[in-house]
Parts: structure tokens; C-alpha cells; sequence
């Protein structure tokens, strides 16, 4: 049988792969997202008996480009889903070999008083917001 080529998406959805090929699909998909920039991925395991969401869980405890993993809200599928944060290993191999020619400006040109306030309190929503933040940073 020949491989199944997929669309590399924020979306995996485990539905119709066997259980004996989720180890190696997981790891091949999360590489082809890395590659592709992508570093939030919803895996969709289905809620049935939690038996797949069980083995994925295992699975994603034990990656190394997992930086974190945790069941989706219920819009997104609830807990027959899981949300993974990826590591951007480019960037941070970048950040970590460059970092003392690193300069980086917080505070953006030609603003008013109000902007500063509003930039200033603005919070990064989750490890998704961070890697893209550094991302732009690092890329210039």
C-alpha cells in the first residue's frame, strides 16, 4: 500500500488511521508542521472509550517537539481532541546561539501615550502567541 500523502494543517485527525500507526504518523506530522511553520496542532482522537486519547497522550508526554499538550475547549472538540504546542527548534536554536545580539525593543516607534498603556498590558494568549512574538523577532 502506498503512503497517504496529507495536507500538512493545524488539524490531524486520527479517525481513519490504524492505532498501530499513530507513533510514527504523530512524530512525521509534527515534523512536516515544524517545517511548515506551524506549531499548534489539534490532534482529533474521538471520544469513545479514551483508549487512542490515552495512547496520544502517552505518545506526546514522551516527544521532544512537544513543548505542551492539553485537551481542546469544547468548540474545538472537547475532550475528544487534543491541543499540542509545538517547539520552534529553528528559532530557538537561533535565540539561544545569538542571544547576546539580540536587541530587542519592547516598546514600538511613534506611539501615543494610550497605545504604550494598551501595548504594554496586552498578554500573549497561550505558548502559540509566545512562538510567533519570537518568530517575528528572530526573522527581523
Amino acid at each position: 500500500m502506498e503512503p497517504k500523502q496529507l495536507p500538512i494543517q493545524d488539524i490531524l485527525d486520527l479517525h481513519t488511521f490504524r492505532p498501530k500507526d499513530v507513533p510514527q504518523l504523530l512524530t512525521d506530522y509534527f515534523e512536516a508542521c515544524i517545517d511548515a511553520g506551524i506549531f499548534s496542532v489539534r490532534v482529533i482522537h474521538g471520544k469513545g472509550q479514551g483508549i487512542l486519547k490515552k495512547r496520544v497522550h502517552a505518545l506526546l508526554r514522551a516527544h521532544p517537539s512537544v513543548v505542551s499538550y492539553g485537551d481542546a475547549p469544547a468548540e474545538a472538540g472537547g475532550w475528544g481532541a487534543t491541543l499540542v504546542e509545538l517547539q520552534c527548534r529553528d528559532s530557538r536554536k537561533q535565540f539561544l546561539s545569538d542571544r547576546s545580539e539580540v536587541q530587542l525593543n519592547l516598546e514600538p516607534p511613534d506611539i501615543n501615550r494610550q497605545q504604550a498603556s494598551d501595548y504594554r498590558s496586552a498578554k500573549p494568549s497561550g505558548l502559540a502567541a509566545i512562538a510567533s512574538w519570537l518568530k517575528k523577532i528572530l526573522t527581523g
